[in-house]
């Protein structure tokens, strides 16, 4: 239940999984290794509606409190195939229960991956072949 701001949050998850950061590159693939592995029923928010064939690490927060009700949020990186990627970040709070909060944290991520997957660079075509001579 601390101070943070989307953009605090999609920095560090950028900066943790792409550097410059505070891992190696050794700990960096072990930190995407977990992040991708996160349990099936909390594949929520940062990955719906990312393109087939790409990847998410994330990682998801849920608490209760008698300050601000619940707070719901969806921290995450996207790696498409072609090497690009960016990072997510969805935080909300005063829901009334996790179960009101996820579909709209779910919708707020199909909109932002509808947008960003398409930003994503095309992959570079193949030089054409010199001409024989």
């Amino acid at each position: 239940l601390s101070s943070t701001t989307a953009d605090d949050q999609a920095g560090f998850i950028e900066r943790l999984l792409q550097g410059p950061g505070p891992l190696d590159a050794a700990h960096r693939a072990s930190a995407w290794f977990f992040l991708k592995s996160v349990h099936p029923d909390q594949r929520w928010g940062v990955p719906v509606g990312v393109p087939a064939g790409w990847e998410v690490g994330l990682k998801n927060g849920f608490a209760d409190s008698n300050g601000t009700r619940w707070r719901i949020n969806s921290v995450g990186y996207v790696s498409d195939p072609t090497g690009g990627g960016y990072s997510v970040a969805i935080l909300s709070d005063g829901w009334p229960s996790m179960a009101a909060a996820i579909p709209v944290v779910n919708s707020v991520a199909a909109r932002i991956n509808a947008t960003l997957a398409t930003l994503a660079p095309a992959p570079a075509a193949a030089p054409a072949p010199e001409p024989a001579g």
